[in-house]
């Protein structure tokens, strides 16, 4: 018996790959989007942590903190520190071989505050990247019982620590990461901005990094929470002494040697500052961008295409297809638009922020090829103001 010839023999092959393109592409979406959706939706802080009673079951915690010419930052960051309600805490501020008035900064509030300590670093080891060195040494004097790596931009509220310490405790984590706000005003700042943080939750599934599961790890220079001995048992700093994505990378560290870790939305309780041009946003996140390709140009040129074809096909099927093919991209565009206005209006840019796809995925993708093209043409990275001869960063970063 033949098929009706009204569904089949009068459409090509060409006309069914058109159909199963656009209904791929919008299944593709979906596949990546939802999980997105939910962790940015469900999966807060202040939602999640129920408080500890009474304050003596609170653990001791000591809070790192790295500086290199942050003067402008670096008093906000710390008031903000010295001013969290919770019982037993003591701040490690770094001055990392500070040219500006950093220095002078953290030692003027430790004057009025024992709870605060300054490390003043003059010269940086061999074998070591300036930010990880920094940490280091301030984890050999920690005292506490768990130790917060964060940085020296970055406001806190006062609740923020008793509430991480609240879900770490009830649910047994080993290390915790925040993914803190970033706050800036311009609107393809802003729209960049809202592609990094797509594309960072969509590689590292953040409902799966809670979970045993070594595929799925993260970490986050703005909130790295970790039980002390956990942190010293798998290596520690020394580990990824030579690993510019040091915050990354010790979520790695962390998540291959068995710990458990979690990953929450604190937009609440936690911001730093981001540049609002999109060249100063390049030029921030020149030393890190290359290096999340790994220093890869063929990994770089894949992710491109790849992200590129994603974002553009489900556009072209609407230009070019218009019978039933015409409503797979329609799809597609709908859940892409619909993703980008709600993280929009969910990080308080708005719902105009829809419009900006898919140009702020170009956006992005220029700020990774920009930062491969200035660290390959220089032959290392310029960071802090310490040059990495790109030979040894390749070398040395962690596996």
């Amino acid at each position: 018996m033949s098929l009706p010839t009204t569904l089949f023999d009068n459409f090509s092959i060409t006309w069914w790959l058109g159909l199963g393109a656009g209904w791929m592409l919008f299944l593709l979406w979906l596949r990546g989007i939802m999980p997105i959706l939910t962790f940015v939706k469900r999966r807060h802080l202040s939602l999640l942590a129920d408080p500890l009673k009474p304050e003596s079951t609170y653990p001791s915690v000591s809070i790192i903190v790295p500086a290199r010419d942050e003067e402008k930052a670096i008093e906000p960051c710390l008031h903000s520190l010295l001013n969290l309600d919770y019982p037993d805490f003591e701040i490690i501020a770094v001055n990392d071989r500070s040219s500006d008035q950093t220095g002078s900064i953290m030692d003027r509030l430790a004057d009025r505050n024992a709870r605060l300590k300054i490390i003043h670093v003059n010269e940086l080891p061999e074998g070591w990247v300036g930010k990880n060195h920094a940490l280091h040494l301030a984890s050999q004097k920690a005292r506490g019982t768990y130790i917060l790596f964060t940085d020296a931009d970055v406001v806190f509220e006062k609740e923020t620590l008793r509430l991480a310490l609240s879900y770490t405790l009830n649910h047994a984590v080993d290390h915790l990461c925040l993914l803190v706000k970033r706050i800036t005003s311009g609107y393809w700042s802003g729209a960049m901005m809202l592609a990094q943080m797509f594309m960072m939750l969509m590689f590292i599934n953040p409902l799966k990094v809670s979970t045993n599961s070594k595929r799925f790890y993260i970490g986050i220079g703005q909130f790295n929470l970790v039980k002390k001995a956990s942190y010293l048992t798998a290596g520690g700093h020394t580990s990824i002494r030579f690993d510019i994505l040091d915050d990354f990378k010790l979520g790695k560290l962390m998540k291959m040697s068995g710990y458990h870790q979690d990953f929450l939305v604190s937009w609440d309780l936690a911001s730093y500052r981001w540049p609002d041009s999109v060249w100063d946003i390049a030029k921030a996140q020149e030393t890190h961008t290359f290096g999340s390709m790994n220093y890869s140009i063929v990994k770089l040129i894949c992710f491109t295409t790849f992200f590129l074809g994603i974002s553009l096909l489900p556009y072209i099927g609407l230009l070019f297809f218009h019978d039933l093919r015409f409503w797979g991209y329609v799809a597609a565009v709908c859940i892409i638009q619909y993703t980008w206005g709600f993280m929009g209006i969910q990080r308080g840019l708005g719902w105009k922020q829809t419009l900006s796809f898919p140009v702020s995925i170009f956006l992005f993708l220029w700020a990774h090829w920009r930062s491969a093209i200035t660290i390959l043409w220089a032959g290392g990275i310029y960071w802090r103001e310490t040059f990495y001869p790109l030979k040894l960063v390749r070398a040395n970063r962690y596996r």
